[in-house]
C-alpha cells in the first residue's frame, strides 16, 4: 500500500515536470520561430556635427553604446574621436542604451526574436540585432539616441544589414 502511494506520487511529479517541460520549451521555440518586429521607443539625446573623414573611418551607419555587461564592439571612447563631450551627455547606461547614427536621422529602431546573436541557454536572446529606419538625407552630423536597456546593436559583419533609408 505504502509503495503504490510512492509510486502514485513519483508519476504525478515525472508528469507535471514534463509536462512544464514541454510548456517552457513552446515557449522559447516559438519567440525564435517569431519573425514579427517589435519597435522599440527612442528619445533624441543630441546631434552634433562631425569631421566626415571621422565618420568614414569608423566604417558603419550606426550601432549602440550600452552597459559593458554587453560587451559592444564599439567603445564610447568612438565619441571622443567625433568631438562629442561624453561629460555633457551624462550617459546612464544602466538605464539606456544608446543609438548612435551617422549622417542620418533615425526614424525608427526595431528587434525580432528571429534575429538574434549568441544565444544562451537554448534559444534565449543574449543580444538582438537591430533593423533601423533612416531618413535618407545625408548630413555631416552624428545624432545620439537612448532607448530602454538592452543588448542591441548593428550586426557587426555585414553593417548595412538591417538598415532602410526613407524620404
Amino acid at each position: 500500500m505504502m509503495i503504490q502511494m510512492k509510486l502514485k506520487k513519483l508519476i504525478i511529479l515525472f508528469i507535471g515536470a514534463a509536462l512544464l517541460f514541454i510548456c517552457v520549451a513552446t515557449v522559447i521555440l516559438m519567440r525564435y520561430k517569431d519573425t514579427s518586429f517589435k519597435e522599440i521607443k527612442f528619445e533624441t539625446v543630441a546631434s552634433y556635427e562631425a569631421d566626415i573623414d571621422t565618420i568614414r573611418s569608423i566604417g558603419c551607419i550606426w550601432h549602440t553604446l550600452r552597459h559593458p555587461s554587453y560587451n559592444g564592439f564599439f567603445p564610447d571612447e568612438i565619441l571622443d574621436d567625433l568631438g562629442v563631450n561624453r561629460d555633457d551627455l551624462r550617459l546612464d547606461y544602466n538605464r539606456y542604451t544608446y543609438v548612435v547614427t551617422f549622417r542620418h536621422e533615425l526614424l525608427n529602431i526595431s528587434y525580432s526574436y528571429s534575429q538574434m546573436k549568441n544565444r544562451t541557454f537554448i534559444k534565449l536572446p543574449k543580444q538582438f540585432v537591430g533593423n533601423v529606419d533612416l531618413k535618407s538625407e545625408t548630413t555631416d552630423n552624428v545624432y545620439i539616441y537612448r532607448v530602454k536597456k538592452m543588448d542591441i546593436d548593428c550586426d557587426f559583419h555585414d553593417r548595412t544589414k538591417g538598415v532602410s533609408f526613407i524620404d
